[in-house]
């Protein structure tokens, strides 16, 4: 299985994810639920002599991004075609990393699914924290 990359570092293979439920008793078909596509890699926060450095898979990666706000002030979401288009923007100008505040409204699934199907990482910090793991926010696909 390849890993995923931010776009300034490799490709970004997802793959689609399904769970399926089966009951224990007799009689009842299994459900199967699709949940998307998931990609896969790790991230290391570096601390050591008061360092502060990311490593994606290993490699120490330079990050550059932005806060990300809605790109609708009326609905607070967005269509397709402008995320793809706005974060576009972002990958143009050099970016490789966006960030969601805690007190951010984004549509999940449209957001992350142009998001991290283009190559970037999007961490979500919480109003209460300063710094949270980052993390893949799994796009429905």
């Amino acid at each position: 299985m390849a890993l995923w990359w931010p776009h300034t570092h490799g490709a970004q293979p997802l793959y689609p994810l399904k769970v399926t439920l089966r009951a224990t008793s007799e009689g009842h078909a299994p459900v199967d639920i699709e949940l998307g596509r998931v990609g896969f890699r790790t991230i290391e926060l570096d601390t050591k002599d008061g360092a502060f450095s990311l490593r994606v898979n290993g490699v120490a990666v330079f990050c550059r991004g932005a806060c990300w706000t809605t790109t609708d002030i009326v609905s607070l979401g967005g269509t397709p075609d402008v995320y793809a288009h706005a974060i576009g923007q972002a990958r143009a100008a050099g970016m490789n990393m966006l960030r969601v505040g805690g007190t951010m409204s984004t549509s999940p699934t449209r957001f992350t699914t142009h998001a991290t199907s283009r190559g970037y990482s999007c961490g979500r910090t919480s109003c209460l924290r300063t710094w949270t793991t980052l993390r893949v926010m799994t796009p429905s696909s």
